[in-house]
């Protein structure tokens, strides 16, 4: 075997290596990806929830969106089909808005 057969076995053999290191860095890339992707729609399920449970567990805040939001009727609704008044109808209603995304909102 010449000196050359050797080059050219060892110019195949790195293009093959250097293949194969960008083939393992753009799966790396890919999964990096999506593991920040999933993070971010876990932060921001995270948020909402936060929100969800302090708006549940605050009387005056609700009070206050069911005002703005011009809600009042739905709740009292809502309170009526219960038997319960409309503060505790909202306070039930966010309570399982909050238990539902604790547990299928992410």
């Amino acid at each position: 075997m010449n000196w050359d057969a050797i080059g050219a076995i060892g110019e195949t053999a790195g293009a093959l290596a250097v293949i194969l290191t960008l083939v393992y860095l753009a799966s790396q890339v890919r999964y990096a990806k999506n593991a920040t992707l999933d993070q971010n729609r876990l932060t921001r399920s995270a948020a909402i929830r936060e929100i969800i449970i302090a708006t549940a567990s605050n009387d005056a805040l609700r009070v206050g969106q069911m005002k703005n939001w011009g809600l009042e009727a739905y709740y009292e609704s809502l309170a009526s089909d219960l038997g319960i008044d409309p503060i505790e109808a909202s306070r039930n209603e966010w309570a399982n808005a909050a238990y539902f995304w604790m547990y299928w909102g992410q």
